[in-house]
Parts: C-alpha cells; sequence; structure tokens
C-alpha cells in the first residue's frame, strides 16, 4: 500500500497491524475507517470504491423485478427520467445559445 507497511499504516492510522491485514484481505470497513486510510494513503477515497465497482459484474446494478406491476412502474419512471434529461438539456443549450449571441 503506497510503499508502506502494515505496522507503519496500522502506526498512522492507530490500529492494529492485524486490522490492517484484514481490510487488506477483504474485510468490513467504516465508512470513517476508509477515509482515514484515503488520507494516511495521500489519496481519494474514491479509489476504494471505484475498485470495489468496477469488480463487480454490471448485473449486480441492474434491479430484478418479479411483478408486471414492478416492470411497468420502473419502465414509467426511466421514460420520466428521459424526458427530464431531455428538457434540462434543452434548458441548457438555450443558455448557451444565449451566451453566444
Amino acid at each position: 500500500m503506497r510503499g508502506l507497511t502494515q505496522k507503519q499504516l496500522a502506526q498512522r492510522l492507530g490500529v492494529s497491524e492485524s486490522y490492517v491485514s484484514e481490510i487488506e484481505n477483504g474485510a468490513n470497513i467504516s465508512i470513517k475507517n476508509l477515509q482515514n486510510f484515503a488520507e494516511a494513503l495521500k489519496t481519494n477515497v474514491k479509489i476504494f470504491l471505484e475498485e470495489e465497482i468496477l469488480s463487480l459484474p454490471l448485473s449486480a446494478f441492474a434491479p430484478v423485478f418479479h411483478r408486471p406491476e414492478e416492470i411497468k412502474k420502473a419502465e414509467e419512471e426511466k421514460k420520466q427520467a428521459r424526458l427530464r434529461i431531455r428538457q434540462e438539456l434543452e434548458q441548457l443549450l438555450t443558455v448557451l445559445e444565449s451566451y453566444q449571441s
């Protein structure tokens, strides 16, 4: 981890060396401790989260619907979200065009 030994990192964090080892091996960690690790390693906490997210299959992010009404509701929500995005983009384009004039 960034050129630090587990012992050095544990000392910076004020935790045991075995705790650092557990975290490196995939043990659960609180958000606060994750932030502390990031600060000790002089990096952004996002790097830890992105690595975890990137290791998941895309199917992990897809909601699972079993009933027709759930599917219909999800499709309607998606349609409404697309409409809101389209409207916001149109507003943004209008503002940008006014600045170019």
